[in-house]
């Protein structure tokens, strides 16, 4: 029976744990006991004491006050009837001893405990006295308990009171012992039989029964919720059992490759048992690190992805490569934590891997034909785009960067609301949104502003693109800059206009030295009929000056309006310069005043005296056009010799240079636009103003010259160009300079003999016949040139000299001169013009036409060349 009930673990652990309490509750019962005990017996002796000595106190004082030693031994004898008293002693009231007695003693283990029961201090003593009328002191009475014998008789006690709660205590523990056995250890050893014989793949077992007699307590409540927990169990595990099998057909349906890897990268089991699927992979038995299927340089990338994903416990994708039978294999695997249970952190992962070989080498292709594309599409210097059908920019071109400024990662996400002015982005985001309705093309010119600030004239060329259903997915678009096309129209068109212009002033002109003529001629005529101290004489010589000066100033603007051919020469820059100015006085309003400081100096440059008068000609241009905005100013023109002594940074060599500057005090260039001053089409004029080609033109023509120009500008003071251009060492000549015109005696001419003189021009034709006339001539006029020719006809031989105008109704001069020279190819011709663009003065010569005069004609000249080809 003990063995049986010992034998059992449980019945074991209580029955002790059983016995350690009941043997604590007695230790601690005994001990309250004993200290009970100890305090009551502490207090009975002392009270004992005391009663003692109370009995014995008359009797003692009696023995001292007559100092009867008789007494005081049966005094003594009395003390010692009472058994704990060890020694005692009577002495009188001057300390001296009647009586003392002490009983033997042995040193024996009681005396510590009579120490701790007692204390050391054992004596008690009492004052002896006599009473009379009051109390008197007559001795004292000592006596010492034996604490030895107390100590033994009060510790036998105590053991009897332990020992006797000890085996009361045994008892009961071994009475609970049973009971637990009987009650408890035996019931759960025949659940725990029940549960050894019912395995979960065994249904034929009814399962867990309740213990007989604990059908309705704990016991019975724990049989039949392991009864119900077993059942359940069968039912799970068959359930999973299912699961098991249906994951496993999924695996192996799956082209996928499917392992279970430990932490250290090693395959713990091979999910997948497709074995055709295995062999053309050409893998590993499970227990083989995975390292053996990779290319050699990527178990470290396999063992970073596992140590990701057991420590972040979230999903990891990895691709590695495996050798094959044939070739190598790329694989997308995805990693997830296993094992993973009770808080603790898993020990393993499933790698699921998907072959995407053939997707591999097609995203491979799809990149290459992506990279050309985008390549092809760097290159195009064209800037195009693309957006979605939300208007938010897909990508763009290295040349719509370029254009905008924006990187093509910057700009994806963006719409042209974040890239371009708001209602230039209104205007684009509309068109857009009808092209996302609508489909179709569209094309449009508007403007656009690049990153360097510039605005630009564009053509948007935009259409849209479909996805695989048919629906519009967004659109592409194309930028054609035709900044550089409206600036080359807006030049032809201001060439045609200048053209224009030329050609209105080459009639204008021609009229207006026939008006001349008239001017000059007459007033030369009149000279001679005035003294020449009169007043009248004096404004004739007003009338002549002004005369010449308006002589001269169509000769510029015709000079300025007809192309040149005269190539580049050695010619003096002065003469240029001051006649550029002097056409820019008839230009300039009164509110800007030129001021000028031109030396007199001997130079030579070798240039185009047209080029040079349309470099001044711009200059000024711009720098009035600058003092304008701000209501006139002051535009000054310096010439000065420079010499260079070393090479400079803005191309100029060593040499001697004559230093043209044109200053103005007007609104000044902003810095960031001096950069681009002399680029072709740039301006800073208003529409219709400029063309932006002047300053080009300028640093073109500069350059060809072997020159340079330079700008300095400063906003609110005003700008100064200044020109260099080499000039020529000693030993070129220049042409001589054109004489001005003289007032003089008209030179006598050749006497009888007979001039043709034709003109269309009434006044002209008088002044020039009166100027003939008298200087000897005879002249018969024609004012019709048909006339004339028909006069020639009928008598060639009457005249000596033909003066003819060009530009006449109903025959010009030219062709008169044609028929005249057929019919007598000896006769000499002089030819009038005024302005003609059809014959210059060679086209005459080569014609037979023996002189080429340009009106208006001075009377001196007309007679001193016709004097010249009759001699």
């Amino acid at each position: 029976m003990v063995r049986s009930l010992m034998g059992s673990t449980l019945s074991r652990r209580l029955s002790i744990q059983v016995f350690i309490v009941a043997f604590l509750l007695a230790l601690v019962t005994s001990s309250i006991q004993i200290s009970t005990d100890l305090n009551r017996e502490k207090e009975r002796i002392d009270q004992t004491v005391h009663q003692i000595l109370a009995m014995m106190s008359h009797s003692a004082a009696l023995a001292t006050y007559q100092l009867d030693k008789q007494l005081a031994e049966e005094v003594m004898d009395s003390l010692f009837a009472y058994g704990p008293i060890r020694w005692a002693s009577l002495k009188d009231d001057f300390g001296h001893e009647l009586a003392s007695r002490s009983a033997l003693h042995d040193t024996h283990v009681t005396d510590a405990l009579a120490v701790w029961l007692l204390g050391r201090q054992t004596d008690y003593q009492i004052q002896l006295e006599m009473h009379k009328s009051k109390p008197q002191p007559v001795g004292f009475l000592t006596v010492q308990l034996d604490g030895p014998r107390i100590a033994g008789d009060f510790l036998l006690r105590a053991l009897l009171t332990l020992l006797d709660i000890m085996v009361r205590t045994i008892g009961l523990s071994f009475i609970l012992t049973l009971l637990f056995h009987l009650r408890l250890t035996k019931p759960l050893k025949s659940m725990i039989d029940d549960l050894d014989h019912t395995g979960p793949h065994d249904a034929t077992r009814t399962g867990i029964h309740p213990p007989k007699g604990h059908e309705n307590d704990e016991l019975g409540e724990l049989a039949a919720h392991m009864h119900s927990m077993l059942t359940q169990y069968r039912q799970v595990l068959g359930e999973s059992l299912q699961n098991e099998a249906r994951l496993r057909a999924v695996v192996n349906a799956l082209p996928d490759l499917v392992f279970l890897v430990s932490k250290e990268g090693r395959c713990l089991e091979m999910l997948t048992t497709h074995e055709e699927l295995l062999r053309n992979y050409a893998l590993q038995t499970p227990g083989h690190t995975l390292e053996r299927l990779f290319i050699y340089d990527q178990a470290e990338k396999l063992q970073n992805a596992i140590t990701r994903t057991l420590i972040t416990g979230r999903l990891q994708t990895l691709t590695f490569s495996i050798t094959g039978r044939d070739k190598a294999y790329t694989f997308e695997a995805r990693l997830t934590p296993f094992g993973q249970s009770g808080g603790q952190q898993p020990d393993s992962v499933v790698m699921v891997a998907r072959d995407i070989t053939t997707q591999q080498d097609a995203v491979n292709q799809l990149k290459d034909q992506l990279h050309f594309q985008n390549v092809l599409l760097d290159n195009i210097p064209t800037p195009v785009f693309h957006k979605d059908s939300n208007g938010r920019y897909l990508g763009c071109n290295k040349a719509f960067e370029d254009v905008l400024g924006f990187d093509s990662e910057q700009l994806v996400g963006k719409t042209v609301f974040d890239i371009v002015q708001q209602d230039l982005a209104r205007h684009y985001d509309q068109s857009d949104q009808f092209l996302f309705l609508n489909g179709g093309k569209q094309s449009y010119e508007t403007v656009l502003t690049y990153a360097d600030g510039l605005r630009h004239d564009i053509i948007l060329n935009k259409g849209v693109f479909y996805n695989n259903n048919g629906e519009i997915a967004g659109l592409v678009g194309v930028i054609q800059d035709i900044t550089d096309r409206k600036a080359m129209e807006n030049q032809l068109r201001q060439a045609r206009k200048m053209e224009a212009v030329g050609t209105l002033a080459g009639g204008i002109a021609h009229d207006f030295n026939n008006i001349l003529s008239a001017i000059l001629g007459f007033t030369e005529l009149t000279f001679n009929q005035v003294p020449q101290e009169s007043r009248a004489y004096r404004n004739l010589q007003q009338v002549y000056d002004a005369g010449n000066r308006a002589r001269d100033l169509v000769k510029r603007l015709l000079d300025f309006s007809r192309p040149s051919d005269v190539g580049m020469v050695a010619m003096d820059p002065i003469t240029v310069i001051r006649d550029a100015l002097t056409l820019l006085r008839a230009t300039l309003p009164s509110s800007i005043q030129i001021i000028t400081d031109i030396p007199k100096m001997e130079l030579l440059v070798r240039a185009d005296p047209t080029q040079l008068q349309q470099v001044m000609m711009n200059l000024c241009t711009n720098a009035a056009r600058a003092m304008r905005k701000d209501q006139g100013g002051s535009l000054t023109v310096t010439v000065k010799r420079q010499e260079i002594r070393e090479e400079l940074p803005n191309a100029l060599h060593k040499g001697n240079y004559i230093c043209i500057s044109v200053q103005d005090t007007g609104c000044g260039i902003p810095t960031h636009h001096l950069e681009h001053i002399f680029d072709p089409f740039f301006t800073t004029s208003k529409l219709g103003e400029g063309t932006g080609l002047g300053l080009s033109v300028v640093h073109g023509i500069v350059h060809k010259h072997g020159g340079t120009v330079t700008v300095e500008s400063e906003i609110g003071v005003g700008s100064v160009f200044r020109v260099y251009l080499p000039t020529l060492e000693r030993g070129f000549d220049a042409p001589p300079p054109p004489k001005p015109a003289q007032l003089g005696e008209i030179p006598q001419g050749i006497p009888e003999a007979s001039i043709m003189l034709v003109d269309d021009e009434p006044d002209v034709l008088e002044a020039a016949q009166l100027q003939l006339k008298r200087a000897g001539f005879y002249v018969q006029p024609f004012q019709n040139p048909l006339h004339a020719w028909e006069a020639f006809q009928r008598q060639p031989d009457a005249y000596d000299l033909i003066i003819t105008d060009h530009n006449m109704p109903g025959m010009v001069g030219s062709q008169l001169a044609k028929l005249i020279l057929q019919l007598r190819d000896d006769i000499p011709i002089i030819l009038c013009t005024g302005y003609s663009e059809e014959l210059d003065e060679e086209q005459a010569k080569a014609m037979g036409i023996q002189a080429y005069l340009m009106k208006p004609l001075l009377g001196k000249e007309l007679v001193h060349e016709a004097t010249r080809l009759l001699t």
